[in-house]
């Protein structure tokens, strides 16, 4: 259960506040990332400051300018380009905070904690400088570009599937996703011409007009890099902290081995082909000088002699089978066994349903929060009501000539669905809205909203009425105008409480909360 909640308010600015139960304290926060974060205009980062009060602290977060993502969403569709635009600035935001002495796994990948400028790609994420290990799950990329995926128009399988591969293999960093996005980008408006089909598996690791369209060359093994391998790392940073991966070569490796599972016998986090015939060659002298100097010189004679030649012919040929790398034993199951097998998992998760869902166990509290979360469920969950519906209206019942059976209940005419309603009042008359489900959506869009408003300064998703608890609440979706809740203006993405005769004010629009029966 996530113990973070996280409110909106609108005072000399739009903020959402982000705070813990238990609260916050100054102990709980890490003091270096906290002065980064006041100090410092960290790009992809949204401006935080911190608000202590009674020893509780909260962290507040500026929003003016930009929009929460999953409600920007509602009413357009990413092309591939954008997407690969989202997910370049991602990357790069994550590379960005081993610059600034940040930890990436503290940036929170949940989409009501990504927020969007005018354009897709000027993506803001939240930094959580919070010493609490609970917040970050190690699949919480994969499940975000995942989601990501489903918002795609028209969708390249193989790019979106490249990228899959990228993120769950071993020993991943964002510069290699953000690399494969930028060459993506750049194939894709090359000359003016559509994107090709076909991504390249293995490109350059830095990608310069010059050598872009140059296929580059496989590195050569060195002997002497044994002892001491050199760094292709234009900023090595990571070597001054004491991280001794070469972000190049699992660069070269992790791409490669996405595609094949193998590229001259390397695998990641494993000795590369030279080092490895280096380590074998040693071992076999070093046997074979052991078995002379002790088998035949120790006792000189005609059967020693032939025992050590023997002995010498073994252990050359398991020098020879070991020469392109140790044996590999091959993953029971059917497919290609240099797969991943979670990397299997979700692109067939990908490929065979329409969406993504998840355990509401693990985020039962991000469900509270944000109920929109829970339309698309809701939607499916009406939609299955209203199939049953259909049945009992087509099954032949046994005749109920006996007085003793149990009438079947009409499910659809519940009290507490359509206990209230809207108002919709205009300059020629009124009509009601019935208040059925967990959610309506009030805008000008006819895509995303179930009442459709097409008044001057409506936004295509402007409002949403939400269930939470058998009472009903409020929220402005963002919208261009805003929305004013009994004269008073409301915080874009706060969920307010709902009371009899409550009047919300839409641009030119007015709607008011009544019973069902008033």
């Amino acid at each position: 259960m996530d113990p973070l909640t996280v409110r909106f308010e609108q005072r000399r600015g739009h903020y959402m506040v982000v705070e813990r139960d238990p609260p916050l304290t100054r102990e709980d926060l890490n003091e270096t990332q906290l002065r980064m974060l006041k100090e410092c205009e960290i790009p992809g980062l949204l401006p935080m400051e911190i608000e202590e009060y009674d020893g509780q602290v909260s962290l507040r977060y500026l929003l003016s300018g930009t929009r929460m993502l999953s409600e920007a969403m509602r009413a357009t569709r990413w092309s591939m380009a954008e997407m690969a635009g989202a997910i370049c600035k991602l990357a790069e935001a994550m590379e960005e905070c081993r610059l600034y002495l940040l930890d990436a796994d503290r940036i929170r990948l949940h989409d009501e904690y990504i927020f969007v400028g005018e354009h897709w790609h000027d993506l803001k994420f939240v930094y959580l400088p919070i010493d609490m290990p609970s917040m970050h799950r190690p699949d919480d990329l994969e499940r975000l570009i995942v989601r990501w995926m489903m918002r795609v128009n028209e969708p390249d399988g193989q790019a979106l599937q490249q990228i899959l591969r990228l993120v769950a293999s071993e020993g991943f960093i964002p510069s290699v996703l953000s690399q494969y996005a930028k060459q993506y980008l750049a194939e894709s408006s090359g000359g003016g011409k559509a994107a090709p089909r076909n991504i390249p598996v293995s490109f350059s690791p830095v990608v310069t007009p010059m050598t872009q369209d140059k296929p580059s060359s496989p590195k050569t093994s060195r002997p002497w890099d044994l002892l001491q391998p050199d760094s292709g790392d234009l900023q090595p940073v990571s070597e001054l902290w004491g991280d001794d991966r070469d972000p190049l070569k699992v660069n070269s490796n992790v791409v490669s081995n996405a595609d094949s599972g193998k590229r001259d016998g390397n695998e990641p986090g494993k000795l590369d082909i030279g080092r490895w015939r280096i380590v074998v060659a040693c071992i076999a002298v070093f046997s074979i000088a052991l078995s002379w100097k002790f088998i035949y010189l120790g006792h000189p004679s005609q059967q020693m002699l032939l025992f050590c030649l023997c002995l010498t012919l073994i252990v050359s040929a398991v020098a020879l089978m070991l020469w392109n790398g140790p044996p590999h034993r091959k993953r029971a199951g059917r497919g290609d066994s240099s797969v991943d097998p979670n990397i299997r998992e979700i692109e067939e998760a990908f490929q065979s349903h329409s969406r993504v869902r998840y355990d509401s166990n693990d985020e039962s509290s991000e469900y509270a929060r944000f109920p929109a979360l829970r339309r698309s469920e809701a939607r499916e969950e009406d939609a299955g009501l209203h199939g049953r519906e259909r049945m009992l209206e087509e099954t032949s019942w046994i005749s109920s000539s006996s007085h003793d059976q149990t009438a079947l209940l009409d499910q659809g005419h519940s009290s507490n669905q359509q206990a209230y309603c809207l108002v919709w009042k205009t300059e020629s008359n009124s009509r009601r809205i019935p208040l059925q489900g967990s959610s309506l959506v009030i805008g000008r869009s006819a895509d995303v909203a179930q009442h459709v408003d097409d008044s001057a300064g409506i936004s295509r998703a402007h409002l949403e009425f939400v269930r939470v608890s058998e009472q009903w609440k409020v929220k402005d979706l963002g919208s261009r105008n805003g929305t004013r809740l009994n004269d008073k203006p409301m915080a874009p993405y706060e969920l307010y409480a709902l009371q009899t005769g409550d009047c919300l004010t839409l641009a030119q629009s007015q709607y008011q909360f009544q019973h069902a029966g008033g």
